[in-house]
């Protein structure tokens, strides 16, 4: 389930003028870190270098999506087009501005942990294996066991859910539940179980600071 995205910028038809006709520029954006670099840039260049006042509001995909559909915020930064976002684009297709990419070549999908079993090296030189040695998302079934039946994600309206959950019928992954937790809970999970060696499956996407 890798898939190239273009991540993109729409404003809201009623936010097209948004310079001249509003004080403060809202911006939605996604507890995701890479929703939070991308708008806390943008905020910092309109505010530092074309003195416009920005506003961040937090919020869910689905709601960020509606949100600029219905002009309660000018503009989002994490439109992943045109796949993981295409449920929500199909939708509201007619409410926004697609103001083209400000990040292309994105890459969503299922992660485990690449880390050799014990000391990287051997005596050798020679890298071990990692203890996981799962290359592909058929061969989670064979080790569902170890991975304890679950896919652990992100907020349940993410785009990259809709596409996991997508991808577990179509790799007959039934008996795999997918968990719904912060991102940051989601890290602190793969974290823990990179460092006791444990077995896990993980959503992830690109770029992203953990790859």
């Amino acid at each position: 389930m890798i898939k190239k995205i273009i991540f993109i910028l729409l404003m809201s038809f009623l936010g097209v003028n948004l310079f001249a006709a509003v004080q403060v520029v809202k911006i939605g954006y996604a507890d995701w870190s890479s929703s939070i670099a991308t708008s806390y840039t943008v905020k910092a260049i309109m505010e530092e270098k074309m003195g416009v006042r920005c506003r961040l509001i937090e919020m869910p995909a689905d709601e960020m999506w509606k949100s600029v559909a219905e002009g309660r915020v000018d503009a989002i930064l994490s439109a992943w087009l045109p796949d993981t976002h295409e449920k929500y684009y199909n939708e509201y297709k007619d409410s926004v501005v697609n103001l083209g990419a400000n990040l292309k070549g994105t890459k969503i999908g299922l992660v485990v942990p690449q880390v050799p079993a014990g000391r990287f090296t051997t005596g050798t030189g020679i890298q071990n294996k990692p203890y996981m040695n799962i290359d592909s998302i058929p061969e989670l079934k064979q080790y569902k066991t170890k991975l304890k039946r679950r896919i652990i994600g992100i907020d349940p309206e993410a785009g990259i859910m809709l596409k996991t959950r997508e991808a577990i019928e179509k790799y007959n992954l039934d008996s795999f539940r997918l968990t719904s937790i912060s991102e940051q809970n989601m890290l602190n999970e793969l974290e823990r179980a990179i460092r006791y060696k444990q077995w896990i499956v993980v959503t992830g996407w690109e770029p992203h600071w953990i790859f």
